[in-house]
């Protein structure tokens, strides 16, 4: 019905804070970037940057489609005025872009950067866009294999040691293959497919 509140939910701090973008990612999260000047503004544990740093912060903030859960939620700025404004875009695996400006030298910058140093010009301002990571990613084909190979060494018994080392054997040559550079993943995937058929 037209008249229903879904929901609605405060997000800040003792501060100033503001919400200038906006954007609803695939299974109803929702994405907020902005800006704050609270030292308590709320952040998530684990977050690309928990604490406030200057004068004012962006903020990006994913709550979940009930408006109930604050998933993530990160400053991102220097040691001076940093504004999140001009725009936000999430891709398939919960990566936000934003965008804003800035006049902190400081202000982060990952290591291939297009252009690392500060300009400043007339108006001692550069903008700047991020992309930041708002959930844990997937583990890695490495990963897994590696974990299924732990835990078939803690099945291992007397009775099947022969049938499992076997298998722990391809998939050690299989973690080998994707240590080459570049990955040998197709002779992976024949190394994986012997140790799924040995199972």
């Amino acid at each position: 019905v037209g008249s229903d509140l879904v929901f609605s939910t405060f997000l800040g701090g003792g501060g100033p804070e503001n919400g200038t973008a906006i954007t609803v990612h695939e299974g109803g999260d929702v994405f907020i970037a902005g800006g704050t000047s609270s030292d308590d503004f709320p952040t998530t544990p684990g977050a690309f940057d928990e604490s406030h740093n200057g004068s004012d912060d962006a903020i990006l903030a994913r709550l979940d489609a009930s408006g109930s859960t604050l998933l993530y939620a990160t400053h991102f700025g220097g040691s001076g005025q940093d504004y999140g404004l001009w725009g936000l875009a999430v891709d398939a695996g919960g990566r936000a872009l934003f965008s804003g400006y800035t006049n902190s030298s400081d202000l982060p910058m990952s290591p291939n950067a297009f252009d690392s140093t500060y300009g400043g010009g007339e108006h001692q301002q550069d903008g700047w866009i991020a992309k930041i990571a708002t959930e844990e990613p997937a583990p890695s084909a490495t990963e897994r294999i590696g974990e299924a190979r732990s835990r078939l060494e803690s099945l291992t018994t007397p009775r099947n040691a022969d049938k499992l080392e076997d298998v722990v054997e391809k998939l050690d040559k299989a973690l080998a293959k994707l240590a080459q550079s570049p990955p040998d993943r197709q002779g992976a995937a024949g190394e994986l497919e012997g140790a799924v058929g040995g199972i």
